[in-house]
């Protein structure tokens, strides 16, 4: 039968029962005398008085082993059993049930090989007896000749058109035995090493952003790459030239130019003086990297030696489809027939020659924009030349009654420009030969002076050349069937572009060393020559 010992006992309590002496020490009662024979053989139920009120042992008093039958032990209702398989969990019912075991870590072991498996923020690991960690679990491996999507980390997918293998990380897949590689991406941001430096070998495509040109990136990358809905082409940003291009096209620039051509040659014994070049200035827009484009600096036209041989005309500039004609030569002086000053080439902004003395000869037109030039005067014996047309203006006629005291006509003024980086003058008239008094001076921009006459006995003087590289035109001489007047000036190309380019220029060309004093850009004077002008980007 059950001892029934006394309720609340105190310490030291003794309590008789069944030839035995018990005492209570304050935790369990205990026979007075402990040996084998006072062992309690226990032939019933142990059951306590008091439910959830007793312990069988304490923290310094342990049983050493407890053996039970293969039944169950009951843990708050949830019974932990042996079955054929292990050990099982169920509930009042006896029905198979799953209880939760946390644990950090669980090892498994065997022939003294250790693998510990515990869980990590990102999943669990595997760490081997080498201290190696590797994920677990998610892994499967789907058969298909396109990789799947919405896959998971460490998912495995073999390709069945090639037979590669592919494991899913970093949002992409990489393939097995490359470093990083990837060839196929599912979605997402993927891993910069598993997209770089490899082969794609994907037949589908790369969805790239796309957009009007208003909703293009203010400050994108180099190399950055869309499409553009607007346009209907994919494009790429290039921040050497600040240009988002199309694929598969070069850079473009626009790019500022001054085109002058060379001045009309004065003629001699009172001549006129010669018309100055062609000037043409603007900018030439969509100017493509890598093409070649043509420049040609025009020469100045040959002065006249003879008397009655008019100036040369000056020759042609040119920079791609950018061409300025040269200026008109002077008309011949000392002529019994009247001679005209010859019309400037028949290109938009050249100056029209003067015309010669000795016979009442008229200025020659001006093409375009150009500007004619000024008439002779003549008294049937003698006379001046007239002045040359400028591209500023009109040459001047030459004034008196010849043999009363002739004067040449002043060149006609040219046109200033800045694109050096300083105020010049270009292609300006040349000034007229005189009789009796001095020649005229030419036009502001580079126009010979014409020349004067006889002096004390002595020869008349020829007239002064042009300017080189001005444009202007030459003046014409003095009196005197010797005496030559001055050929024209050459021509000039000068080019303004952004100083991220290089402007190559090919054999043949002669050009000053670039300027910089521009703010944010680079200028080249071509000087003489003709042959090729290419950019590339600095």
């Amino acid at each position: 039968m059950p001892i029934n010992f006394p309720a609340n006992p105190t310490n030291n309590q003794v309590y008789t029962f069944g030839g035995k002496v018990w005492t209570f020490n304050g935790k369990g009662w205990y026979t007075a005398t402990p040996s084998a024979a006072n062992l309690l053989t226990v032939s019933t139920a142990i059951i306590p008085t008091a439910n959830v009120a007793y312990d069988i042992g304490a923290p310094g008093a342990r049983f050493r082993d407890l053996y039970l039958s293969a039944n169950t032990i009951d843990l708050g209702g949830t019974a932990i059993k042996t079955t054929a398989n292990g050990v099982s969990f169920a509930n009042a019912a006896n029905t198979q049930i799953a209880v939760p075991l946390t644990v950090s870590s669980v090892q498994l072991a065997t022939g003294g090989n250790i693998i510990t498996i515990q869980a990590t923020a990102t999943g669990l690991q595997a760490i081997g007896s080498s201290g190696t960690a590797v994920p677990v679990g998610g892994a499967s491996v789907t058969v298909s000749n396109s990789a799947p999507v919405g896959a998971s980390l460490g998912s495995l997918w073999l390709d069945s058109d090639t037979g590669d293998m592919y494991a899913f990380y970093g949002n992409a897949w990489a393939e097995f035995g490359k470093s990083g590689g990837s060839t196929t991406q599912s979605g997402g941001s993927a891993n910069v090493t598993t997209v770089s430096d490899q082969v794609n070998l994907s037949t589908g495509y790369i969805d790239l952003p796309s957009g009007t040109t208003a909703q293009r990136p203010v400050s994108p990358p180099s190399g950055a790459m869309r499409f553009n809905t607007s346009t209907g082409y994919g494009e790429i940003y290039n921040t050497a030239v600040g240009q988002w291009l199309q694929f598969g096209t070069n850079p473009v620039l626009d790019v500022e130019y001054l085109v002058v051509a060379g001045g009309g040659g004065g003629s001699a014994s009172h001549g006129g003086g010669g018309g100055g070049g062609g000037y043409r200035t603007g900018t030439l827009n969509n100017v493509n990297v890598l093409s070649a484009y043509t420049v040609t600096i025009g020469a100045g036209g040959a002065a006249s030696g003879i008397a009655s041989s008019p100036g040369g005309d000056g020759n042609n500039s040119i920079f791609s489809s950018i061409t300025s004609g040269g200026g008109g030569g002077a008309g011949a002086g000392y002529n019994t027939s009247p001679t005209a000053g010859r019309a400037g080439l028949a290109v938009n902004g050249n100056g029209g020659g003067g015309g010669g003395g000795n016979a009442a000869g008229s200025g020659g037109a001006g093409d375009g924009a150009g500007n004619a030039g000024g008439a002779s005067v003549s008294n049937g014996s003698a006379g001046a030349g007239g002045g040359g047309g400028g591209a500023g203006g009109v040459g001047s006629a030459a004034t008196g009654s010849g043999s009363g005291g002739a004067t040449g006509g002043q060149g006609g003024i040219g046109l200033v420009n800045s694109i050096s980086g300083s105020a010049t003058y270009y292609s300006g008239g040349g000034g007229g030969g005189g009789w009796t008094t001095n020649g005229a001076a030419g036009g502001l921009g580079g126009g010979g002076k014409g020349g004067n006459p006889y002096a004390n006995g002595a020869e008349a003087s020829a007239g002064t050349a042009g300017t080189a590289n001005t444009g202007g035109g030459g003046g014409g001489s003095g009196d005197g069937s010797l005496r030559s007047g001055g050929a024209g000036g050459s021509g000039i190309v000068i080019l303004k572009y952004l100083s991220n380019y290089i402007a190559n220029f090919s054999a043949g060309l002669v050009t000053d060393p670039v300027n910089t004093s521009v703010s944010g850009y680079k200028i080249s004077r071509i000087t003489a020559g003709t042959g090729t002008v290419t950019f590339t980007i600095a």
